[in-house]
């Protein structure tokens, strides 16, 4: 992992070194072990280097092999196999980088080289001889390459901290992002973001700028249209699905630094280090917890089970929430854009947490709960198809979920009756902008399938890998989800439902692969928790300081806000996206 700063320039200036270096500085925390730059007339490359594959400086960054230079923030983990296949066809390396082998890639294959990846990546490429720089950002967007464009120059990062340093970049609110968020609880589902005139490069998307025209344009590589389902016995998919999550996690495992992990004690990231023991003989991966003493989201005895039958060593943090509220404007800076809810600064401690230990591999669970319906969402298609074949069995797998899940009777309603609709409420009346999109879905979500799709597309699994990228590279460690694995997102999605819910159980066929490592309080568990925190509690035990807190930042979010028509007290969840989306304004100094 690494940090990115390019420049394009336009005009007939050449490219200004210092805006590129200060540019770079501002990135330093994502690439601790090296930096580098490379400047021509109209392009300069800017990069910042964690090494994890091949540590010496053979490795480092802006590399210049095969005719082209490269920056490059992620990793391939198959580089090892593409890399054969590319010395059977007579290219020879100096090093042993994955980066070197997506230069020689990209010699042989061109443009078609990111359809050979396996991995997560932001990769710029510069060939002059085509006078074109191309941009690459992985096929689930795990790593994000930001982009700005102004009358002088295209500019492109891996945060957007760094265009700070170039001239009249001004931070503005994204008007119809902020609208988004403070109604719908959106964010990260399109490509834009909360700074006006700075996008996201999409996924599974390739940029191309033609430095001669002065313009580019985006081409998709990668889709997940015509999924059609597996027609296999039950035996074959449980085999096939075992064996291609363990190809994911083998993958991730190749490191030439020390690897952790995130165990939350939940069913996903407990299989991760059961596998990566049981399967894999890994006995030197450190685990990291965070940990509350409230019972409803306590999962120490699921842990515990995990951890002793494993046999890993685990470190629990605990923060409260003066902790995290201290920590609140440094995970601004890093985050860059308002986010939801207390977890994302508790997974910065434990980031944090490792981070002092050594650790510059984390491995963490992300994406099986969008991929095998590990949401309480997911059963609203399962329940209406059976409530017209068989009422009463609808019924009875409503009973069930209510009563073994925390679903509940309120939730279920409230469900339900959005789902009906097909979208949710209208505009709210105390927001005074049009938001982007009124819950534009891009597939009915009428199917678990499409439930899945359209969290992989934006709607869920984008904002979660922001934090999880942000949050890991601020203390300089890469952090590697096997869950989305292409191959394995695109089998799950191939899966009928009762592989992915089977009556009242979620996730059926990851845990019924793993029946035989799994301790049997994990196996037989049904409730979800996420990364949870105790926040709806502070949140109402203390609502009379974050409405305090919400009432300095009027004058900020005033132009989003009618204070008039505003009802805050008994709404956690509208009291702090007023005031996380104030802090953020007033810590980084945003106009509207």
């Amino acid at each position: 992992m690494c940090g990115l700063f390019g420049i394009i320039q336009k005009s007939k200036n050449t490219v200004n070194v210092k805006h590129l270096e200060a540019g770079i500085d501002l990135l330093s925390h994502r690439g601790p072990d090296s930096r580098g730059s490379f400047t021509d007339s109209k392009v300069a490359f800017g990069h910042t280097r964690l090494a994890i594959f091949d540590t010496s400086d053979k490795g480092s960054q802006p590399m210049t092999a095969f005719g082209c230079h490269l920056i490059f923030n992620g990793a391939i983990y198959n580089y090892i196999e593409i890399r054969e296949e590319l010395v059977k066809k007579g290219y020879s390396f100096r090093s042993n980088s994955d980066t070197e082998v997506v230069l020689a890639a990209f010699a042989e294959y061109g443009l078609d080289c990111f359809k050979l990846f396996n991995g997560q990546w932001a990769i710029a490429i510069y060939d002059p001889a085509k006078r074109k720089v191309i941009l690459s950002r992985d096929r689930i967007g795990i790593k994000p390459i930001y982009f700005y464009e102004n009358d002088d120059a295209f500019y492109f990062c891996s945060e957007i901290k760094a265009l700070s340093t170039i001239p009249r970049f001004e931070r503005q609110v994204d008007v119809s992002s902020m609208a988004d968020f403070l109604a719908y609880k959106m964010h990260d589902h399109t490509s834009n973001t909360f700074y006006r005139g700075v996008s996201n490069v999409k996924k599974g998307n390739t940029l191309i700028y033609d430095l001669e025209a002065d313009n580019f344009k985006e081409t998709q590589f990668y889709n997940l249209e015509h999924i059609q389902y597996v027609n296999e016995n039950e035996d074959t998919l449980l085999s096939t699905y075992s064996h291609l999550l363990d190809s994911s996690i083998k993958l991730r495992l190749r490191s030439d630094r020390p690897i952790g992990m995130a165990l939350s004690g939940g069913l996903d990231s407990s299989i991760l280090a059961l596998r990566i023991s049981n399967v894999f003989n890994k006995k030197n991966v450190s685990t990291y917890s965070v940990v509350y003493e409230s019972e409803k989201i306590n999962e120490k005895k699921y842990l515990e089970a995990v951890v002793k039958s494993a046999r890993l060593e685990n470190s629990i943090i605990a923060p409260d929430e003066r902790e995290l509220l201290d920590l609140l404007p440094n995970v601004l800076y890093h985050q860059e854009e308002p986010f939801n809810g207390f977890g994302v600064m508790a997974q910065n401690v434990l980031f944090r947490k490792a981070s002092s230990d050594g650790v510059k591999v984390m491995i963490d669970g992300q994406g099986a709960d969008e991929l095998l319906g590990g949401y309480e969402k997911f059963y609203l298609p399962i329940i209406k198809k059976l409530s017209k074949s068989n009422p009463f069995q609808a019924l009875l797998l409503l009973n069930e979920i209510m009563f073994k899940t925390n679903f509940g009777l309120k939730n279920a309603y409230k469900a339900f009756r959005n789902y009906s609709r097909k979208n949710i409420e209208n505009k709210p009346g105390w927001l005074i902008p049009d938001p982007l999109q009124r819950y534009s879905l891009k597939y009915p979500e009428d199917t678990v399938e499409n439930i899945s799709k359209n969290l992989l597309n934006g709607m869920g699994i984008s904002a979660l890998l922001r934090y999880e990228d942000k949050n890991a590279m601020q203390y300089g460690i890469e952090s590697r989800v096997p869950y989305l694995d292409h191959k394995l997102v695109e089998f799950s999605l191939q899966l009928t439902d009762n592989y992915k819910i089977n009556k009242d159980v979620r996730k059926w066929i990851l845990r019924e692969a793993n029946k035989s490592i799994l301790p049997s309080v994990l196996y037989n568990r049904k409730n979800k928790l996420g990364f949870a925190t105790p926040e709806k509690y502070w949140l109402r035990n203390n609502e009379a300081y974050y409405i305090k807190q919400i009432d300095k930042y009027r004058d900020m979010l005033k132009a989003f806000i009618d204070f008039d028509k505003l009802k805050l007290e008994g709404n956690s969840d509208l009291i702090w996206r007023l005031f996380i989306a104030g802090k953020w304004m007033d810590e980084l100094n945003l106009k509207h």
